[in-house]
C-alpha cells in the first residue's frame, strides 16, 4: 500500500463586503496553511484576503468568494476519477461567518449578501461541503469550523449546527456560544488551541482524535480566561465513535496510539460484527504503517473472505477470528487480561499494559450540559478577610462613627462590583459609594475600604470568576468584606476589655 496522502483547503475571511469584518481570521487560515505545510501534506489549497498567496498550480482563484470556493470543491472533488482513495486524509478548515439558515448549516463566503431575497443564493452549505469532500475518495474527512453558532457574527453570533454524518467534525464552540478572536494573539482562541495541539510533541501529542478534543476543550477556555473573554468551549462531532481512535497527524503518533487502533478494530469485527467499519480501521492501521504492518494485512484478507462468504448462496458458515486475534474477547481492564495467550499478537500486549496518556493540564471533558465543579480561593478569600479584620480594628480604634464603617463597607463593595475593569476602577466606585453613604469623615473610611476590596479582588477575583457568576462573585467578596469589619471590630473589642 502506498504512503497514505493529505489533502488540505484552508479558508480565511475578514473583509466581508455586506456584513461585519473581522481581525484575524486571514491570519488563521495562512498559520493553519504554514502547517501543513510543516508537516510535509501533499496538497494545500488556501482561500484568504489581504495576503500574497501563491495559488496551487491547478488552483484558479485563492480569492474565498462565493464562486471561487463552490467551483473549486465541485470541480475537484465531484468528479468520475475521486483524487483521492481509502486510507487517504482529506482536511477542511473555514474561519469566517457562518448561519443556520431555514434548518441548515452555511459557511458565509466573502461576497455573501443578507438583503437577497434568497438568503442561501451566496452561501455554501456545509453538507456540500462534506458530500465534496466525502467523494473525494479520502476515507477520512476531517472538518475545523471556527464560527459562531448563535445568532451574529463570528465575534457577535451567527451560527453553525451540528451533525454532520461521516466527517470528524470540530467545532470552535458550542451551540448558543461565540467564537472570540484575541487581540493580544492575533489570531482566533481556537486556532491558537489547535495549533498548539497539533504541534504537541512526544507522549503528550494530539495525533488522535480523542486527544486533539480533549485538549481543546481545556485550552480553549483557558485562553479566553486568560484574556478576560467569555466563555468558549470547543466540541467535537465523531460518529462512529470509533473514529476517536483515528490518528490525524502519524508523525507524532507513537505505538500505544497504533496498538489502540488495532483494538477498535479487532472489537468492530468480532464483537460488534461491524466489517465495513472495521475494515475502514485497519485500512487507517495500514495507512499509518505505510503499508508494512502484518497484523493488518491478515485482519484486511480475513475481512474479504468473510464479506465473500457472507455474499455467497452456500449454507451458513461458523464465523471464525482474524489469524492475529485472540481466542478471548479483549478488555482494556487489566485485571480482566493479567494472564494472556501465548498466540496474542505483540500490539494487544502493549494495550493490556496501556495507561491513556493525558495531555497537559487537560482534565476529563464534562458533558456540555453538565455544570462545572465550583472552585473556592481559600487562600485569597482568607487574605482579603484578613485585611478588613485590619481595617475593622483601626475604625473602632479610633471610636469611628456608624458612617465611616459604611463607607469602609461600602468601598469594598463598590471594588467587588469592578468585574473586568481592574482594580484602579474598583477605587474610583469605592470612594464614590463611600461618600455617597456618609458626610463627614466618610472619605476615609471610602479609601479604607476601597483599598482593601481591591487588593482582596487582586487575590481572589480571577479565580472566582472561573466559577461564579458576577453576581455570585460581588455576593462573596461583599460578605467577605463584612465579616472582616465585624471581625475586626469583635478582635478590637476583645483586646480593650
Amino acid at each position: 500500500m502506498a504512503k497514505a496522502k493529505n489533502w488540505a483547503i484552508v479558508v480565511g475571511i475578514n473583509a466581508y463586503e455586506h456584513i461585519g469584518q473581522l481581525s484575524y481570521a486571514n491570519r488563521d487560515a495562512a498559520a493553519l496553511r504554514n502547517f501543513f505545510h510543516e508537516v510535509k501534506f501533499d496538497r494545500v489549497f488556501c482561500f484568504a484576503d489581504g495576503l500574497q498567496l501563491s495559488p496551487e498550480p491547478d488552483q484558479k482563484s485563492v480569492q474565498p468568494r462565493h464562486s471561487d470556493l463552490e467551483d473549486f470543491l465541485h470541480d475537484r472533488f465531484t468528479t468520475k476519477t475521486p483524487p483521492l482513495s481509502a486510507g487517504d486524509n482529506c482536511w477542511f478548515f473555514f474561519a469566517g461567518h457562518g448561519k443556520r439558515i431555514q434548518d441548515c448549516d452555511y459557511l458565509l463566503p466573502q461576497d455573501y449578501n443578507p438583503r437577497q431575497l434568497d438568503p442561501t443564493r451566496r452561501a455554501i452549505s456545509v453538507n456540500f461541503v462534506r458530500e465534496a469532500l466525502l467523494k473525494s475518495g479520502a476515507d477520512n474527512v476531517i472538518l475545523l469550523l471556527d464560527a459562531c453558532r448563535v445568532e451574529g457574527d463570528r465575534a457577535d453570533g451567527l451560527g453553525i449546527g451540528d451533525e454532520q454524518p461521516g466527517a470528524i467534525t470540530i467545532f470552535s464552540c458550542q451551540r448558543n456560544q461565540k467564537a472570540y478572536e484575541i487581540e493580544a494573539l492575533e489570531q482566533g482562541a481556537f486556532t491558537a488551541a489547535l495549533l498548539e495541539g497539533l504541534r504537541m510533541p512526544g507522549e503528550r501529542n494530539c495525533a488522535t482524535v480523542e486527544r486533539l478534543d480533549l485538549y481543546l476543550r481545556d485550552r480553549v477556555p483557558q485562553l479566553c480566561r486568560t484574556h478576560r473573554k467569555p466563555e468558549q468551549i470547543p466540541t467535537a462531532i465523531v460518529e462512529p465513535r470509533q473514529k476517536s481512535y483515528l490518528i490525524l497527524l502519524p508523525q507524532y503518533a507513537d505505538s500505544r496510539d497504533i496498538a489502540m487502533l488495532k483494538m477498535e478494530a479487532f472489537k468492530t469485527a468480532q464483537l460488534d460484527n461491524n466489517l465495513d467499519l472495521a475494515e475502514h480501521l485497519w485500512i487507517r492501521v495500514l495507512a499509518v504503517a505505510q503499508g508494512q504492518d502484518s497484523d493488518a494485512i491478515r485482519a484486511l484478507q480475513a475481512i474479504a473472505v468473510q464479506k465473500a462468504q457472507s455474499s455467497s448462496a452456500s449454507p451458513p458458515r461458523e464465523q471464525s477470528a482474524p489469524p492475529q486475534t485472540p481466542p478471548a474477547s479483549p478488555s482494556l481492564d487489566h485485571r480482566s487480561t493479567s494472564r494472556s495467550s501465548p498466540s496474542s499478537p505483540y500490539w494487544l500486549e502493549e494495550v493490556r499494559s496501556f495507561t491513556p496518556i493525558s495531555t497537559p493540564d487537560v482534565q476529563p471533558a464534562q458533558p456540555a450540559n453538565s455544570r462545572p465543579r465550583r472552585k473556592f480561593p481559600w487562600l485569597g478569600l482568607i487574605n482579603s478577610g484578613l485585611l478588613y479584620t485590619l481595617c475593622g480594628m483601626f475604625l473602632a480604634s479610633v471610636s469611628a462613627p456608624f458612617l465611616i464603617w459604611a463607607g469602609a463597607f461600602g468601598g469594598g463593595l463598590g471594588v467587588a462590583f469592578s468585574k473586568s475593569s481592574g482594580a484602579a476602577l474598583g477605587v474610583v466606585l469605592g470612594v464614590a459609594l463611600g461618600v455617597a453613604l456618609g458626610v463627614a469623615g466618610v472619605l476615609g473610611g471610602g479609601l479604607a475600604g476601597a483599598l482593601g476590596g481591591a487588593l482582596g479582588v487582586a487575590l481572589a477575583e480571577d479565580k472566582l470568576l472561573k466559577s461564579f457568576s458576577p453576581v455570585h462573585k460581588t455576593l462573596i467578596l461583599a460578605g467577605t468584606s463584612c465579616l472582616g469589619l465585624g471581625l475586626g471590630w469583635l478582635a478590637h473589642w476583645a483586646l480593650t476589655r
